[in-house]
């Protein structure tokens, strides 16, 4: 069984690549940018006996990513399943978001999701299961500072529908929205920020990286093999 991920490198990327290890799963990984963070990965994936490729493309680039599909196709992979996790954000105050900022965001995050699906349907297994990581902020939970992301995370879970539609009966398409998620990206935010927050969720904490994983796992699994074209939130209840 091989699965590939993007944005291999950090944060639940890398997590989701580690328990995919330990499960013996073979694994195409793809990330942009911190070649160190990529090296410190590689490391602690080296004990696990399983193939790993690792691939540095940007998304958002269709012919670096028609580079690696490839690439893996001379290689004579084949794939059991995807999961879309790359992304960035840049949060500020609404009126000072620019063109640029916007349409960078947009760019990697909606159409990256798109080229990286698209350009993988020809090596995609029978049964194949595709997960594309939106958010919570795609659905109710919004920040004026981060509108582009809001909105691509949103253009994400729009690109689950259809794809989920064009690729039936044969490959399942399925969407995680995570909460808050305790990491680096949380641990400066403000006290006050922060526990307004934690308010608003019903567990009153942020979630962790394994509880965002075993939702992924499980629909890349055969155990969720009649979900399909569906939006899963993990976020404590919100």
């Amino acid at each position: 069984m091989t699965i590939l991920v993007t944005g291999a490198n950090k944060n639940l990327g890398f997590y989701l690549s580690l328990e995919l290890a330990k499960l013996g799963y073979d694994l195409i990984l793809v990330y942009d940018k911190d070649d160190q963070a990529k090296e410190e990965c590689v490391n602690k994936l080296s004990k696990y006996n399983v193939k790993i490729l690792w691939y540095k493309v940007d998304i958002s680039n269709e012919e670096k990513i028609q580079k690696m599909y490839k690439d893996l196709s001379i290689k004579g992979i084949k794939l059991d399943g995807l999961v879309n996790n790359a992304s960035i954000y840049k949060d500020n105050n609404i009126i000072d978001k620019n063109s640029k900022e916007f349409t960078k965001v947009l760019t990697t995050n909606v159409l990256g999701t798109y080229l990286v699906t698209k350009y993988a349907i020809p090596l995609l297994n029978p049964l194949s299961s595709i997960v594309n990581i939106s958010s919570v902020n795609a659905l109710n939970t919004n920040y004026p500072e981060a509108i582009d992301y809001d909105a691509s995370k949103a253009g994400i879970i729009s690109l689950t529908k259809d794809f989920a539609k064009y690729l039936s009966p044969k490959i399942r398409v399925n969407t995680v929205c995570p909460g808050w998620i305790e990491g680096p990206s949380t641990k400066d935010l403000n006290p006050l920020f922060k526990e307004e927050e934690l308010s608003k969720i019903y567990l009153h904490r942020f979630g962790t990286y394994e509880e965002i994983t075993n939702v992924i796992i499980f629909l890349l699994s055969n155990k969720s093999s009649y979900i399909n074209n569906t939006i899963i939130r993990v976020d404590g209840g919100m």
